[in-house]
């Protein structure tokens, strides 16, 4: 009882499943991800000077994680964060967890 009133009540009450809010938009984003180019792109994260936060669902496949460990290590000074409890889509799946998580990156870089 009252759970709907809490904030997390509230906010669950927002999230959609899914991809975007219609047909169209899952359309769209299954396209997106087909022609995304996944070249490896090592010297450019490399050459990367602003804080960076890696993050991966600690549920995802180990080569998921793996991958993103990788290239965390190669991005200077980046952060890397598993979030427990959580797949692929980490905001909508563990939206608490995932924002205390992008709010302390923020935070410890001085960017809020």
């Amino acid at each position: 009882p009252g759970f709907d009133e809490g904030d997390l009540g509230r906010l669950l009450a927002t999230l959609r499943g899914g991809l975007g809010n219609s047909t169209d938009d899952s359309i769209n984003a299954l396209r997106a991800i087909r022609a995304w180019d996944t070249r490896p792109r090592a010297a450019e994260m490399a050459a990367l000077s602003m804080p960076t936060l890696v993050m991966v669902g600690a549920n995802e496949s180990q080569k998921t994680v793996t991958l993103s460990y990788e290239w965390h290590l190669g991005i200077p000074g980046s952060e890397f964060i598993m979030l427990k409890n959580t797949h692929h889509a980490a905001a909508r799946e563990n939206p608490v967890g995932w924002n205390a998580a992008v709010h302390g990156f923020l935070t410890r870089h001085g960017l809020v």
